[in-house]
């Protein structure tokens, strides 16, 4: 049985790189008046609710990078967020994405203390950062 289908994976948090965080967490809490779920205006890391929605976060880009080893996240390589994928097992996810072709390990299985979970991280081809997250 496979750990990547539609009923396996729940789309749980759309995360957006910042260099500015005080001004994105500006934006989002009282332009947008999103209510705050978790995180402060200095940053690192705030989460947004919306009703009967997935949340949006963000997160410091260098903190990012760090956290994957990719250089290419702090050059704005990518889209600027990072899609975030809750799954059951990290492992077999890992186990499924690394022989499959065209797939672009970042980070491989990792516990991240800091964050509460353990995660895997790839780049899709269009060179968006998926996080597959178990927590």
């Amino acid at each position: 049985m496979t750990s990547l289908t539609p009923t396996t994976l729940k789309f749980t948090q759309l995360r957006i790189l910042t260099t500015t965080f005080p001004d994105s967490f500006t934006f989002y809490s009282k332009i947008l008046n999103l209510r705050l779920k978790t995180g402060s205006p200095t940053g690192p890391y705030a989460c947004f609710t919306l009703p009967n929605s997935t949340d949006i976060a963000l997160f410091d880009r260098s903190l990012m990078s760090h956290a994957v080893s990719d250089a290419g996240i702090m050059n704005g390589d990518n889209t600027g967020m990072v899609v975030v994928l809750k799954v059951e097992s990290v492992d077999n996810v890992f186990e499924e994405l690394k022989v499959m072709k065209g797939v672009e390990i970042v980070a491989g299985p990792t516990k991240r203390t800091e964050w509460g979970l353990r995660s895997v991280h790839v780049r899709a081809p269009e060179g968006t950062l998926v996080e597959f997250a178990e927590y």
